[in-house]
């Protein structure tokens, strides 16, 4: 839940003033749809490129988070810079 307090307060300061609200909506919506797709994909994912073990599911699942985390910090330092 943390991680979701920092997205709304980024998307806060990026949102245009008259449609923070909207945008807000759209992103725990998108939030939410995400974490109930999220075991599909996976799964699919593992099945596809793995074995469909679990050890493959868990190995698709961090490599994706380890490319979520580079992007988010190229991001901040980009946005850092500005």
């Amino acid at each position: 839940m943390a991680s979701d307090k920092h997205e709304l307060v980024q998307l806060d300061e990026t949102a245009p003033q008259n449609s923070v609200n909207f945008a807000t909506t759209i992103t725990l919506v998108l939030v939410n749809v995400g974490c109930a797709a999220s075991p599909t994909i996976i799964d699919w994912l593992g099945s596809s490129l793995g074995n469909g073990s679990p050890r493959a599911d868990m190995t698709m699942a961090g490599a994706g988070m380890a490319i979520l985390f580079c992007y988010s910090l190229i991001h901040y330092f980009k946005v850092k810079k500005h």
